[in-house]
């Protein structure tokens, strides 16, 4: 019996399938682009209209968007952050004399319909890019010095400047998590910009941290776009081969997430769930992307080639997961722009190639059992 279990191994998956639906535009448009998903199936992103080419905010839990609500008149918007509690943030578009103006908005009660969030300055521009589930909004603001700062929001509207870098600074705000971690970019005062990670202070008197994560190459730029609650952050750097790469913080250090079997490509990771499961985009500068989902066990895979009924499909870019490993993207249907859902299928465990260890073991107590059965025999002669 120890034999048995030695060399046998124990039963495992070796890999992730998944089925992919569509979700079909609202109101008869002709496109939809998919941004965000919770871990109730409640997704969130832009759909056109019938009544105009204009994108429009949606959210979708089945297979067709349903517009939040927002006056079509002359505004575009798209959801871009969902939680767990179906709170929606994003950002509403409209042209004005002096140009395009970008507002921020929250979305949590269909009753009232969108809210608009205050920016930093009179008339300045917003956006909202992430809700956590604890309720703090993430994203950018202008402020009165004309520069981008990050910034969160409370559920009511309270807006904070989470500085920089450098007092001053630029910085721009991507991803938040639970506990109000926020990722994003901030400029360097030597030049460029890098990804950091704000931490809140656990109690009102304690301080925050602005923490610089540093890039793949020496004085690289960087981004983060998604933290997840265990402040493990996801995004973007310049490489050593002279394109972006996709990197994952990992609580210590910075990690190439692509492999050299996408030399030439550039990727960017998108977001990031608890369980360290990443998606994004791959992409080549004379056109042409594809989503990939990377984990600890796999790497990085182009997940055009995990999806079982793709026929029609070619999935451009992944831009969220939830703890269950669903996914969302867009990408091209038969020739049109659509967002898709992924669900991930069940697959038949499979028996692993045992570790050198294991076969080591397994070698050791064959000899030793022939040993003992031709010693048995000796005696018995």
């Amino acid at each position: 019996m120890v034999l048995a279990s030695l060399c046998s191994g124990a039963a495992g998956l070796v890999r992730a399938d998944f089925l992919v639906s569509e979700v079909q535009p609202a109101s008869g448009g002709s496109s939809t682009r998919i941004f965000g998903i919770n871990n109730n199936r409640v997704a969130t992103g832009e759909s056109t209209t019938a009544y105009s080419n204009v994108a429009q905010a949606i959210q979708s839990s089945g297979l067709a968007a349903a517009g939040l609500g927002f006056n079509t008149g002359g505004w575009s918007s798209r959801g871009l952050g969902i939680n767990d509690s179906n709170v929606i943030v994003g950002q509403t578009q409209s042209y004005s004399p002096g140009g395009l103006v970008n507002r921020a908005f929250v979305y949590s009660d269909p009753n009232q319909g969108p809210k608009t969030l205050p920016g930093l300055a009179g008339g300045g521009s917003a956006i909202a890019q992430g809700v956590g589930n604890g309720g703090v909004i993430a994203g950018t603001a202008v402020g009165a010095d004309g520069q981008n700062h990050a910034v969160t929001w409370d559920l009511q509207g309270t807006i904070k400047n989470l500085g920089g870098f450098s007092p001053g600074g630029a910085s721009q705000g991507f991803g938040v998590n639970g506990s109000g971690q926020v990722t994003g970019s901030a400029a360097l005062p030597q030049g460029g910009s890098q990804a950091f990670l704000y931490s809140p202070g656990q109690t009102p008197a304690a301080a925050s941290e602005f923490k610089n994560l540093g890039a793949l190459t020496k004085d690289g730029a960087s981004q983060g776009n998604a933290v997840n609650d265990n402040g493990h952050v996801a995004g973007w750097s310049a490489s050593d081969s002279g394109t972006s790469h996709a990197f994952a913080y990992l609580g210590q250090q910075m990690v190439d997430l692509q492999t050299s079997l996408f030399k030439g490509w550039s990727s960017q990771a998108l977001s990031i769930n608890n369980s360290d499961w990443v998606v994004g985009q791959l992409s080549l500068s004379g056109g042409g992307s594809s989503a990939f989902l990377w984990t600890a066990a796999s790497g990085m895979v182009n997940l055009n080639s995990l999806v079982s009924n793709l026929s029609g499909w070619s999935l451009e870019s992944a831009t969220g997961i939830n703890d269950h490993g669903q996914i969302v993207g867009y990408g091209l249907l038969n020739g049109k722009t659509r967002g898709f859902i992924l669900d991930p299928v069940a697959v038949s465990a499979v028996a692993p190639t045992p570790e050198p260890s294991s076969l080591l073991l397994c070698a050791l107590a064959t000899v030793t059992l022939g040993v003992g059965r031709l010693m048995r025999r000796k005696r018995e002669s």
